[in-house]
């Protein structure tokens, strides 16, 4: 399909596999509010940068990757690489096709998952500040996708946050209040550029990182009842 239709880059939908409890291989379609079978421009399709990175379920073209000294960011352990290795071809790329069949298999009860590990809770930030190095080599992609990848970047931060341990999170919001002010003090961010949600949480985010911590990470407070009879309880 890659050389009949000349694209840059191919994707496809894939399959979640886990074996946590019982084997489990189910069609996970990413691209059903896209276009299959036929070239698209990312410029007629923004919404295509909202979707799961998955690299893995793509192939691209080696003399497109070069051309536009698209490469990933060396870092340790390989996390989040996909994040902005993703987000540099789709802003460069005018051809891409996408295929609604699935072909890859990918695991998601790896318990061994970098995207877990506690040494790399800012991984994700440096992910985004080499998009923003890329695209100040590259001033017309800058000003064309600017606002629509600080959306990018808030639904990432915010995937990242709820999967980082509790005594990472505060630390992140104070990180992720610094990222986010320099474009609000530009007045780059637009209520329209993001989902409901993610606009509600960055807001509370760039009010006071202190107070969204403890809104969304306090510990709850459990209450334990004796009945007279016996030893049982009930938490409340």
């Amino acid at each position: 399909q890659a050389e009949k239709m000349s694209a840059e880059i191919v994707k496809a939908n894939y399959y979640q596999y886990s074996t946590e409890h019982g084997i489990k291989d189910e069609y996970y379609e990413i691209f059903r509010n896209l276009p299959y079978n036929e070239i698209i421009d990312p410029d007629q399709f923004r919404n295509i940068l909202l979707m799961s990175p998955s690299i893995w379920t793509g192939i691209y073209k080696k003399s497109f990757l070069n051309e536009n000294d698209i490469y990933f960011l060396e870092s340790p352990g390989a996390s989040f690489q996909d994040t902005g290795f993703i987000i540099k071809c789709l802003i460069c790329a005018s051809r891409i096709l996408l295929l609604k069949e699935a072909y890859l298999h990918y695991r998601v009860d790896n318990v061994h998952s970098s995207v877990k590990s506690e040494s790399k809770v800012y991984c994700v930030c440096d992910e985004f500040y080499e998009v923003e190095r890329f695209l100040n080599e590259k001033p017309e992609l800058l000003k064309k996708y600017q606002q629509d990848l600080l959306a990018v970047q808030c639904e990432r931060y915010c995937w990242n946050f709820y999967h980082i341990s509790m005594d990472a999170r505060f630390g992140f919001l104070q990180r992720m209040n610094c990222d986010f002010k320099r474009a609000q003090q530009s007045e780059l961010l637009e209520e329209r550029y993001f989902s409901g949600y993610n606009w509600k949480f960055l807001q509370m985010v760039l009010d006071d990182p202190e107070k969204t911590y403890q809104y969304f990470c306090a510990e709850p407070i459990v209450s334990v009842i004796l009945q007279q009879s016996g030893c049982s309880y009930k938490e409340c």
